[in-house]
């Protein structure tokens, strides 16, 4: 890796009057402020006697309250220092992007921490075809496409995943250091199976004439009754609704998982301070021992009470597809069979007594489906 001026970190001091904004009107505001001051100040000094992994604590936890480019950039270079070259990498180079009005010293050393960081990290480019789809790289939401930078990934194999509704796509990266290359996901919605059926059947009669056999013919109502698909348009309304809805519940899940996850993070974070200070970290947040913790206690609760509002969506979008599901399967599986004598030779469902209901289970740990019936 190459070296890096370690006194870059004395700008923060002549940062800290940008961050003494007017006193607000609202106190709660006010204390947020003061709070985000103080881990600033508390990252310095942390940073000053070398100690990077508890600096990078103090501004993760100032950042998170106040975000503000000189907090920003101080904590790249802790993170650069404490073996988090990934999030070190993606922070430099959203102050690169973001704060254009930096000093030219500022700027020269958040581009040399990016190129030090990329030494031992991989750079996936990755595009997408659709805009606003949501991107997560093994499980944790990066933000939404089209990505305003690279992903930075540590070597070894991650999964990269792109949704939108209920489209999809996925791949695989090996990721090595200092390496980089491109990724493409598509999740535009493929062609309609009737579409592409008729195309099959449009192929295979072009082959049929050529050789001069006679063409394939769909068989008329009189020969059995068309297919399902084309005879009840309600059950493909019905399909895709339930589509629709399950897709929906899969995502607010996920949303769910990457706020827990999120939540965890902030937990072992005011975990570590705790050790750091020789304070029993059960009940912290109901005892704190000073003005630290609070805030920091306040971001795990927020993100804790996004993540359950999440799950109960995902639950009700589960339930309801549920619903849907078992109405478009009942109605494809005993139907009222009317029309020719042909049609009265073919299999009964119903007098057969083969009946069949999809049953949604919800439950901790786990949401699914369960078919019943008798056969």
């Amino acid at each position: 890796m190459i070296a890096l001026r370690s006194s870059l970190l004395c700008i923060a001091f002549a940062c800290l009057p940008i961050l003494a904004l007017p006193r607000l009107a609202v106190a709660q505001e006010d204390a947020t402020i003061e709070a985000a001051r103080e881990r600033f100040r508390e990252g310095v000094a942390y940073f000053d006697n070398k100690e990077f992994e508890r600096a990078r604590l103090a501004f993760v936890q100032a950042y998170a309250l106040k975000p503000h480019p000189a907090v920003l950039l101080n904590l790249a270079q802790s993170e650069l220092r404490s073996s988090h070259e990934a999030e070190a990498a993606t922070h430099f180079a959203r102050y690169l992007r973001e704060h254009t009005e930096a000093t030219e010293e500022q700027r020269a050393a958040a581009r040399e921490g990016l190129e030090a960081a990329k030494e031992v990290v991989g750079v996936v480019t990755l595009t997408v075809d659709q805009s606003g789809a949501d991107v997560l790289v093994d499980g944790v939401s990066q933000g939404r496409s089209p990505l305003d930078d690279p992903l930075f990934l540590t070597p070894g194999e991650h999964t990269i995943v792109a949704q939108k509704g209920s489209e999809t796509d996925r791949t695989t990266v090996l990721v090595s250091a200092g390496s980089s290359s491109n990724e493409t996901l598509k999740i535009a919605a493929a062609p309609a199976p009737a579409a592409a059926a008729a195309s099959v059947n449009k192929s295979a009669d072009k082959g049929a004439e050529d050789e001069g056999e006679a063409p394939y013919v769909e068989p008329d109502a009189d020969d059995g009754g068309p297919s399902w698909e084309v005879s009840t348009p309600v059950a493909i309304i019905g399909a895709g609704l339930t589509a629709a809805a399950l897709g929906t519940g899969i995502a607010f899940a996920v949303s769910a998982r990457n706020y827990y996850d999120s939540a965890d993070q902030v937990a072992r974070d005011i975990e570590a301070e705790a050790d750091e200070l020789d304070e029993p970290s059960k009940g912290i947040c109901l005892h704190p021992p000073d003005d630290r913790f609070p805030p920091a206690c306040d971001l795990y609760q927020e993100r804790v009470d996004s993540a359950d509002k999440y799950k109960t969506y995902a639950t009700i979008s589960f339930i309801a597809g549920g619903v849907l599901g078992a109405g478009t399967l009942v109605y494809v599986l005993v139907p009222q069979f009317q029309g020719s004598a042909r049609a009265h030779k073919r299999t009964d469902l119903a007098q057969r007594g083969i009946s069949a209901q999809l049953i949604p289970v919800v439950g901790p740990g786990h949401n699914g489906f369960v078919v019943q019936g008798s056969f």
